[in-house]
């Protein structure tokens, strides 16, 4: 199913609403990776509302990652400035930084980003620059300042070239 989706077989489409109306997982993500406003908005959706914080940010951001959608880019973003941990488990192993993980996955689907240096505070703090430095309007010299950046992060997604 998920092939489907990467190859964009619009064939399959018909198919697929069956078997993501019968709540198949692959279904909503083979759709949603061909664009289909509603598999899109399921998607998100769901990785947003889980419960299960740890999945949202492990193995959830791969799923929004998978689709390839500005809106899914969107949320990835999100967790990219997020200060968030998850939490310690086991309690000896330490917490990870929502941001590493999503910082992973927009290194895997937008052509340019910054390779990864993983778990690392100075590879979250590139990445954050880049993506900031991306999806900035350009100002005139001397006008860019943070809080621009930081009310442009939502609506620059434009700028960035989501690998397919």
């Amino acid at each position: 199913m998920l092939l489907a989706g990467i190859a964009e077989v619009r064939s399959a489409a018909p198919r697929l609403h069956q078997l993501a109306n019968g709540g198949s997982w692959s279904a909503q993500l083979a759709l949603a990776r061909m664009g289909d406003p509603m598999a899109i908005r399921y998607v998100i959706d769901r990785v947003e509302n889980s419960k299960d914080e740890v999945r949202r940010v492990t193995r959830a951001l791969d799923d929004l990652a998978f689709i390839r959608q500005p809106e899914a880019v969107e949320v990835i973003i999100k967790y990219l400035f997020s200060d968030k941990s998850t939490p310690a488990s086991p309690p000896d192993v330490g917490s990870v930084r929502y941001a590493y993980y999503a910082a992973k996955a927009l290194e895997e689907i937008i052509e340019g980003f910054p390779a990864w240096i993983a778990n690392t505070e100075a590879g979250v703090a590139r990445a954050r620059h880049w993506i900031t430095q991306q999806l900035a309007p350009q100002p005139a010299a001397g006008q860019q300042t943070p809080a621009t950046a930081q009310a442009t992060r939502s609506g620059g997604v434009a700028n960035l070239k989501i690998k397919r």
